[in-house]
């Protein structure tokens, strides 16, 4: 979903860009976001906001093809996991609510909290996982649905001598608090894939905290990547333009 919502947001910015921002000087050392005709970003922003970005998601998000690498260290074992998903389709993306959103432009600290109460997914994968426990090979289709899902995002910003923005840091953090998965042709034998199956549903919770601080470094490259293009060289009042030139569209 990352990946779809920054390009979301990079769509969405080209439009804005075709309004002119406006801009002003800002004080060395204290400074209120407020533009000319009084607007800043405020908690209500940041809502209108994502209700707007629901529109360019849409209902569904597709991933033509994407890697997987993960290898985690814990008490509990070693985990290694190569592999790649294709064709992947997850339903409802957009359907999410905004539960808690926060903003506060004397720090320029964001804060967010997503929450779905059902989404699913289908594609095809290839698999390579082991443990000190197990060793498994796998390929053909997968489904999966997740239920009551919480995603909560937080970054802050800082000025460059420029008085530009630079992002000083991202937080993601996600809780998935029922989800089952299935793999067809996991193991390579009918009755091997519906006992693994079995296996990886009980175990999908611990799976998810162990390769959490993967999947959070893998976000967070992407975002950097993606907000070093979207708000290199812009100003905090050029962001706060930015922002309601896309909510008012």
């Amino acid at each position: 979903m990352t990946k779809s919502f920054w390009w979301a947001l990079f769509y969405l910015y080209v439009v804005a860009c075709q309004s002119t921002p406006l801009e002003k000087q800002l004080d060395n050392e204290v400074f209120v976001a407020v533009r000319e005709d009084n607007k800043t970003i405020t908690d209500d922003t940041i809502r209108e906001l994502f209700e707007k970005l629901k529109q360019a998601i849409g209902n569904e998000i597709t991933i033509n093809e994407q890697k997987i690498s993960i290898n985690s260290s814990t008490t509990e074992g070693n985990l290694n996991v190569a592999g790649n998903v294709s064709d992947v389709h997850l339903t409802d993306p957009s359907s999410y609510v905004v539960s808690e959103a926060h903003a506060d432009m004397q720090t320029l600290t964001f804060q967010l909290v997503l929450k779905y109460k059902e989404l699913n997914v289908i594609g095809n994968y290839g698999l390579d996982a082991e443990n000190e426990m197990f060793h498994v090979i796998g390929g053909g289709k997968f489904s999966g649905n997740a239920k009551d899902i919480s995603i909560e995002v937080g970054c802050k910003f800082n000025l460059t001598l420029e008085k530009t923005l630079q992002m000083e840091y991202f937080d993601l953090n996600y809780i998935v608090r029922n989800i089952t998965m299935d793999f067809e042709n996991l193991g390579g034998d009918k009755d091997v894939t519906e006992v693994l199956n079995q296996f990886i549903n009980i175990a999908l919770p611990t799976i998810i905290n162990v390769t959490k601080g993967d999947v959070q470094k893998v976000v967070n490259q992407a975002v950097r990547k993606y907000s070093a293009f979207l708000f290199t060289g812009m100003t905090v009042d050029q962001l706060v333009g930015y922002i309601y030139d896309i909510i008012n569209m």
